[in-house]
């Protein structure tokens, strides 16, 4: 019977961390949402050079590309509506402090959050 490989020592504030080994510390749910917001800010910026990588008006153009065309700004804003309101019905839709605030407009920009207000 031949040995294995050898296990390696789990590193804190990986992807291999946070997705394999579901550890969910603060180093590594800080160093996943790192992740998640580079890869959108990623896309988002594809997107914005190449329009034609998404199907526009589609709830993936605008949730996962983050696509800030007219096309899809609305169907984004219907996505947030349900959201928002799942979250009334089971009594979780608290008031948001600044910083939740900044974190959910800072993937769109100041000028997407002023167009839309």
């Amino acid at each position: 019977m031949r040995p294995g490989p050898k296990p390696q020592p789990l590193v804190h504030g990986t992807a291999v961390a946070y997705g394999k080994h579901k550890c969910r510390c603060d180093v590594c749910r800080a160093g996943n949402t790192r992740r998640k917001i580079q890869q959108y800010q990623d896309r988002r910026a594809r997107v914005t050079a190449d329009p034609s990588l998404v199907t526009h008006g589609t709830p993936n153009a605008a949730n996962t590309w983050g696509c800030p065309c007219d096309q899809c700004r609305p169907i984004r804003a219907a996505i947030e509506l349900a959201h928002a309101n799942r979250r009334r019905g089971r009594g979780t839709d608290e008031p948001l402090t600044p910083m939740q605030r900044y974190k959910r407009i800072a993937p769109f920009g100041r000028e997407w959050l002023d167009s839309v207000q």
